[in-house]
């Protein structure tokens, strides 16, 4: 559901960030970009860059991952 909810997002430019890491990335032209993507990445956040909704990929396999949209 959540990977879904992801997939489906609109999806253009993309901050990238790691949470145990001062990684971050930005990823232009995204639209391509899936849930599958980062499923060997653990905490890992992916946000649009108007902080719209959130993707989060945990380190816990049996939490998550998580997808939430501001309404």
């Amino acid at each position: 559901m959540q990977k879904n909810a992801f997939n489906n997002e609109l999806k253009n430019r993309v901050y990238v960030f790691y949470q145990h890491s001062d990684l971050a990335l930005t990823i232009e032209n995204a639209k391509d970009i899936v849930a599958d993507d980062f499923k060997n990445e653990d905490d890992i956040y992916i946000v649009d860059t108007e902080f719209q909704w959130t993707y989060v990929n945990t380190h816990e396999s049996f939490s998550g991952p998580y997808f939430y949209k501001k309404s």
